[in-house]
């Protein structure tokens, strides 16, 4: 079928994988996403018709291809968190779990059957107590047989450092072997010698192991100039072996190596590409077979028998794949995720309202992709919606600090990846995604990624794209941790060198364009990894250290920051009462909700509250917080899949230095000059043709989303009636008369519907050029008698745009057997506005249920 370990394992780092309960400094959070949301997180096709799921922390068995499902999930005590699950077939099973450890960090405990149905379980002694190792951010394990296996611990850190361990037994998990991992992002094992370690804070290192993880060697192919590679896990049997990579940049590529007779990798095949995709959904069966998909794009890329070939997927469902698990070249199920947000802002991009919807299947193939079809789950669909608000001032001053200079206040939220994305991606980001601040690595003696890409200029592109800046510096960290670049435990000398890293800093600053002309007036912060330490000395050398960092940048003319954890041993306790107290801070602290997706976008995040004893919400509180409350996780926003960390934002950021301000923004000034601006608007249906079928209601209530659950107000929503046929019809939309079609850049359709088990109903939308309807989705996965807000990403916006600016949505159910309701229904739409003259910040108006945009009342039409 497969390798002796499941595929899956080949693409865990495509999948959002559970995080433990504690963290190297993060502090639990009860701080409650919504705990309605079930979460994907991990699945596996083991037959034609058999498989299971993982949604949150239960374990669902199918044996008729997911028509129905059964819990064979084991018995888990009070606050553990499954971490990864694997089956051999489908009676032997493990599932590797992990609890809080009251000294510190996690422990372990794994829990197996042999009969599919009766669980034991038993406590793992993989770490000391407290140990900084435990403090884990996620790990993974496989098996060879009940004697045979390994799991892989990656210890929490920021996104710029991967540091692990690997552990290894041979007598059915009485006694392990621990050993240091090279890259601890993602592992696996081909057979109980033979194991890879891939990724690392570039995320395209290849390590390869010959003795059980005991020795380990770089085997990184040569690396593609001018261009991002992500790297995935290879394999090799019977001397023959497969090594897969992605590479952005001048050239967008899906790299294929094979061995040489050297057993180095050699490039056997490159796929140009058409797009910048992140991360890719890939299935590897063997040496001579693989299948990837490229989200954002219809492009299936296979290996059949050693020949590549693309193949074109007929139905648009494989742009959002993000996971992929064949068990054929032909057959195989995929993780679907379909994200985005749209925003609406004010003239001076100030402040705006951000509006986010989430939905996931699993789809399944018989035709090697070419079509796919939803797998019903056991919870139905998997979606959500958000909103999130975000405000930026430059002009603030807090009273806590006396000039912001060049940089701003930012209410929002961000995200950090030690690579600086490509130009095209964070575009797409910028128009999809809720974040509106990036973390730049500039540089430092420990920071991971080259970033040859920053540059002055680039930076000004993205601010263009309207991208807020949080630059950071990884410099020595403190002398009793195990990293490689350490400060001295000299007191003086450790001062002197935080003088120096400041002095570094600020040049790289102003090299960028984020300070005045006289290197003054921008903000930076310090990554300062976790230390926890009871050794007074260690303690005292990192103060000094950053008592020299401070006083220097203050020196200097600019704002200083630390990014540290809130623990009471390291980092923010530390430096609450130093001589020298950093101006702005960036708080490593994650949310852990136990039985929720707690590593993702939450639209709740805060950087108040749940910090720990250490830190109070009366420290650094006049907008000096930034929060990092979700570790490296993978985030699908656009057809785009990234592999960040998220933070909240109400502190201070960074901008590019803009010698001749343009006067807008100048409040007090009037422009004389118009700009092109980056614009967002709901429009909702102006009228609504019926065709077969019956419509009910006031087409100006769908300009309104104010339903949810159960509700049933029949005043404010249109009901869609069969009473002996199927229903067809259309909604009409019209552009506002002063946007160019030519300029929509992005449309979506939200919708909010109802609708009963017995009926599926599609949209699509009208193809004017080619005289034709175009499929956007269905209602398959939407929890029947309940409403569901419904997300369809429209690619090529232009071409569903009439010369009379009309756009038509169709709706139409399959059969007669009940009816469907809507409450809400709104394109959202992007698009560049030439202003006559730049108006004052308004406020956005306030939906009556979250989540949703306001939107203007429609009149119905003829």
């Amino acid at each position: 079928m497969r390798f002796p370990l499941r595929i899956t394992q080949l693409n865990r780092f495509l999948l959002l994988a559970a995080v433990i309960a504690s963290g190297v400094g993060f502090i639990p959070s009860a701080q409650a996403q919504d705990q309605s949301r079930v979460e994907l997180r991990q699945f596996d096709m083991l037959g034609a018709d058999t498989g299971w799921v993982l949604l949150d922390q239960k374990i669902f068995w199918t044996s008729d291809g997911g028509q129905a499902w059964k819990d064979v999930s084991p018995t888990l005590p009070s606050g553990a968190v499954v971490q990864d699950v694997y089956f051999a077939d489908s009676e032997a099973g493990w599932v590797l779990f992990s609890m809080p450890d009251p000294a510190g960090g996690a422990r372990f405990h794994l829990a197996r059957t042999a009969d599919g149905v009766t669980w034991s379980t038993r406590a793992l002694p993989l770490f000391t107590p407290g140990e900084i190792a435990s403090y884990a951010e996620k790990a993974e394990m496989g098996w060879f047989d009940a004697q045979t296996g390994w799991i892989s611990v990656k210890q929490a850190s920021g996104s710029n450092f991967s540091v692990g361990a690997l552990f290894v037994t041979t007598d059915g998990a009485d006694t392990w072997s621990r050993f240091a991992l090279p890259v601890a992002d993602t592992v696996y094992f081909n057979d109980p010698q033979t194991g890879w370690a891939v990724g690392g804070p570039t995320g395209d290192r290849v390590f390869q192991t010959d003795d059980a993880g005991a020795n380990w060697q770089e085997v990184s192919p040569a690396k593609i100039e001018n261009a991002q590679t992500t790297a995935y896990v290879p394999t090799t049997s019977d001397g023959d072996g497969l090594l897969v990579t992605m590479s952005v940049g001048a050239v967008n590529s899906l790299n294929v190596y094979r061995p040489d007779p050297s057993g180095r990798w050699s490039l056997f095949a490159q796929v140009t590409l058409n797009a910048q995709p992140g991360l890719i959904g890939l299935s590897i069966l063997d040496p001579q077979n693989f299948t990837a998909t490229i989200p954002g794009t219809d492009s299936i890329v296979r290996m059949a028998d050693g020949e590549p070939g693309v193949l074109t997927n007929q139905d648009g469902q494989s742009a959002s794949i993000v996971t992929l698990d064949m068990i054929s070249p032909e057959t195989g199920w995929a993780k679907s995720v379909e994200s985005s947000c749209a925003t609406v802002a004010s003239l001076d991009d100030s402040s705006g309202t951000v509006n986010c919807s989430s939905t996931t299947r699993l789809l399944r193939t018989a035709d090697g992709g070419v079509t796919w079809q939803s797998v019903m789950l056991p919870s139905g669909a998997l979606s959500a919606s958000h909103i999130t608000t975000f405000r930026t001032d430059r002009l603030t001053t807090l009273n806590s600090l006396s000039d912001l200079g060049n940089a701003q206040r930012m209410v929002g939220q961000g995200f950090d990846k030690c690579e600086i994305p490509t130009l095209g991606q964070l575009q797409t980001w910028a128009a999809s995604s809720p974040y509106k601040a990036v973390n730049l690595y500039i540089g430092g003696s420990a920071r991971a990624c080259d970033n040859l890409a920053l540059t002055s200029n680039y930076l000004n592109l993205l601010s263009e794209q309207g991208w807020k800046f949080i630059p950071t510096w990884v410099g020595p960290q403190a002398p009793c941790t195990n990293y490689f670049s350490k400060m001295s435990w000299d007191r003086p000398t450790a001062r002197s060198q935080g003088i120096a890293e400041a002095n570094l800093a600020v040049d790289t600053l102003a090299a960028l364009g984020l300070t005045f002309p006289d290197t003054t007036g921008s903000v930076v912060y310090y990554d300062i990894e976790y230390y926890g330490s009871s050794d007074t000395e260690c303690r005292g050398a990192v103060k000094a250290f950053m008592n020299g960092w401070v006083s220097q940048l203050h020196a200097r003319g600019n704002l200083a920051g630390v990014y540290a954890s809130p623990a009471c041993d390291t980092g923010l306790s530390d430096f609450q009462s130093i001589a020298y107290v950093p101006d702005v801070v960036w708080i490593a602290a994650w949310y852990y909700n136990v039985g929720s997706p707690n590593n993702t976008y939450d639209p709740t995040a805060s950087v108040w509250d749940w910090l720990g004893n250490c830190m109070p919400n009366t420290v650094w509180a006049d907008h000096q917080r930034l929060r990092q409350y979700a570790g490296p996780h993978n985030e699908t926003w656009g057809g785009l899949t990234m592999n960040i960390d998220s933070n909240v934002l109400d502190g201070v950021v960074a901008m590019s230095f803009l010698p001749n301000p343009p006067p807008y923004l100048t409040p007090t000034s009037i422009p004389t000059r118009p700009r092109p601006v980056m614009r967002s608007d709901a429009l909702t249906p102006a009228s609504v043709t019926t065709q077969l079928g019956v419509t009910g209601g006031s087409v100006p209530s769908l300009s309104l989303f104010d339903q949810t659950g159960v509700e049933d107000d029949p005043a404010a929503y249109l009901s869609f009636q069969t009473p002996s046929t199927y229903y067809l019809g259309y909604q009409s939309f019209f552009l506002p008369e002063e946007t160019q079609s030519r300029l929509v850049s992005t449309m979506l359709l939200q919708v909010n519907f109802k609708g009963p088990a017995s009926q599926v109903w599609t949209w699509s939308i009208y193809d004017w050029g080619k005289n034709l309807w175009v499929k956007l989705g269905d209602s398959i996965g939407a929890t029947p008698g309940q409403w569901n807000s419904l997300l369809f990403r429209i690619r090529s916006p232009k071409r569903y745009i009439s010369p009379g600016r009309e756009i038509r949505i169709q709706l139409k159910s399959n059969n007669a057997n009940g009816d469907a309701k809507i409450d809400y229904e709104a394109l959202h739409i992007t698009y560049v506005s030439v202003p006559a003259t730049p108006a004052p910040v308004t406020p956005v108006a306030t939906p009556k249920r979250p989540g949703i945009f306001s939107a203007p009342t429609s009149t119905l039409g003829p």
